[in-house]
């Protein structure tokens, strides 16, 4: 469908929400209800006390050794010993595999005695030195294992044990702060989700960055993201025993964006600081728990796709006008194979230099283009194609599976279905992770600045000084901020001139 009827049906159904009595700001709408309560209160239900455990669990997730010194300040010791007891099944996996039982056994037993020791102690500094030293040692295996080089995350993984998930975002946006005051970098660290099309599809996209998500997938995904993230805050809300107002789904225009819990405020306002931080940590958390789901959902679809279906060629689906490959390949050619070598979807022309020729072997024949220099990187050849994987059913898998389908419309069906969740599951993650993060920056509205508040309250800090450390984090988030967006306000500034 052309962008120009997908914008009609934008306005019209808009303009007809605005009729209707909805609470609205400008054009984002709140359809809140109380029906939706009854399915919070019966989950919550369930098992309050594991509900507030899991946000505990959150609270050291997001903060590192920071959030465990919290919890030993207010009295939630058990619950920062189990979650060290889980950070030590870790190492202790990782002891496993590199070293085998014997090592494994010695550990355990140290690693369980250090623990208790700990735990009997009751040392709030105690309590903050295990809990980092223990997400430093998972951090260090866990990128050791995926054979990234210590020396190159060395800071990074101290950053997170010590501070949290806030200082890595904090450190990431630093580093690329530095790149572009040093104009060693012009690719912005942060970057609006804006509407977009592309090869005829409507979409999302973050400008400056070569990412474009089709509007079914960005809908989808961000809809889940919100919703899990709201339905945890509700969760933990009425496991405490704090009064919902209402829930609701909330919309730009007429499309659905998510879903949204109102908790009473002042009574929220009333609580002890434990059940506020517990509230504030689970919606970020739940997401995290949503990209391990998703992720692992990921997995398990790539193993079937391995097993029943095969690559057979690359799918273009839109050339760029002013490169070779525009007018000459059309969108749904297949691409077979380059210089006579099946196309590699990493890197389509390894030893072709730009200026030099590339036969292209396609569905409609030999093609013969000039290649140039890519935009990204001048020493790789570069002809101005999207593509996208162009799959089949392998053989050998329907013949282990007779009674699937095999007619032509029910293997497509079954391709189509498959790359979809495939698909879906990466931006899912994607979008999950990345709120995730965001959300916990110690800056309002995000729920990171309301912990950031509770956090300060852990420690001999007094009233005065917590606000200036408030204000003074703020003030460098929001230089950070504006430093890593500049890119984007020079490239449109430079359009505009």
């Amino acid at each position: 469908m052309d962008f120009r009827i997908y914008l009609a049906i934008f306005i019209l159904g808009t303009w007809i929400l605005t009729k209707l009595k909805v609470q609205r700001h400008f054009i984002v709408f709140l359809f809140k209800t109380t029906k939706g309560n009854f399915i919070i209160e019966w989950i919550a239900n369930i098992s309050p006390g594991f509900w507030k455990f899991m946000a505990d669990v959150g609270v050291v997730v997001s903060f590192g050794g920071l959030g465990g010194a919290y919890l030993s300040k207010h009295g939630q010791r058990k619950s920062l010993f189990v979650v060290e007891l889980f950070l030590s099944a870790g190492v202790l996996c990782f002891i496993f595999l590199e070293h085998g039982f014997y090592y494994l056994g010695l550990s355990g037993l140290l690693l369980l005695g250090a623990l208790i020791s700990f735990f009997k102690a009751k040392s709030q500094l105690i309590d903050f030195l295990s809990a980092t030293a223990l997400i430093f040692l998972v951090g260090v295996n866990v990128f050791t294992f995926m054979g990234v080089e210590f020396s190159a995350v060395k800071y990074l993984i101290l950053a997170g044990s010590v501070f949290g998930l806030p200082a890595i975002v904090l450190l990431g946006l630093g580093l690329n702060a530095s790149a572009i005051i040093m104009q060693t970098s012009t690719i912005p660290g942060v970057s609006p989700l804006l509407p977009a099309s592309r090869g005829g599809n409507v979409g999302v996209a973050f400008p400056g960055y070569d990412i474009f998500i089709p509007w079914w997938y960005a809908l989808i995904a961000l809809v889940i993201t919100l919703v899990s993230h709201e339905l945890a805050h509700g969760i933990l809300a009425r496991a405490q025993k704090l009064r919902i107002k209402s829930t609701g789904v909330i919309s730009v225009g007429i499309l659905p964006i998510g879903a949204f819990v109102e908790p009473d405020e002042e009574e929220v306002k009333s609580r002890p600081s434990i059940d506020k931080m517990r509230l504030y940590s689970v919606g970020s958390f739940a997401n995290l728990w949503v990209c391990v789901f998703a992720g692992l959902t990921y997995v398990l679809l790539v193993a079937l796709i391995a097993v029943s279906m095969q690559v057979e060629g690359l799918e273009i689906v839109e050339t760029i006008e002013g490169y070779p490959a525009h007018g000459v390949l059309t969108s749904g050619t297949i691409l077979y194979e380059v210089n006579g070598k099946p196309v590699n979807m990493d890197y389509f022309f390894p030893g072709v230099t730009p200026g030099d020729k590339v036969n292209l072997t396609t569905d409609r024949g030999l093609i013969v283009l000039d290649t140039v220099e890519s935009p990204e990187n001048n020493s790789k050849a570069y002809i101005g194609i999207y593509s996208q994987q162009k799959v089949g059913i392998r053989q050998d898998f329907i013949q282990i599976f007779p009674w699937i389908p095999a007619n032509r419309k029910s293997i497509i069906l079954y391709i189509k279905s498959v790359l979809f969740l495939l698909t879906l599951m990466k931006w899912i993650v994607f979008f999950n992770f990345n709120i995730a993060l965001v959300n916990l920056i110690p800056m309002t509205p995000f729920d990171g600045g309301h912990m950031f508040r509770e956090l300060l309250s852990a420690f001999n800090i007094s009233e005065e000084a917590s606000k200036n450390i408030v204000v003074g984090v703020l003030a460098f988030t929001v230089l950070l901020f504006l430093i890593n967006i500049s890119p984007l306000g020079v490239k449109i500034a430079g359009s505009v001139i």
